[in-house]
């Protein structure tokens, strides 16, 4: 682990300790993230991203096996 990973590691650490000691509340969520964890919004949005990104690379960068087939053939003259 690096250094900077340590004195992260050790502030978090230090910043609980802090808090449950002197009684302080940790900062709380905004009421819109709290609304998105509930119905999983982010989730649905991640999947659609994915499955988005998988379509257009496969658009952007088709097998030519398949482009072949799909594509109708022209004839030269």
């Amino acid at each position: 682990m690096s250094v900077s990973g340590m004195k992260k590691q050790l502030h978090k650490a230090s910043q609980l300790l802090n808090e449950r000691l002197m009684g302080a509340e940790g900062t709380k969520m905004d009421e819109d993230f709290l609304r998105m964890e509930k119905v999983k919004l982010v989730a649905v949005i991640h999947a659609l991203l994915a499955e988005l990104l998988s379509k257009t690379t496969e658009f952007l960068q088709p097998n030519p096996g398949t482009v072949s087939t799909t594509r109708p053939s022209v004839a030269f003259f």
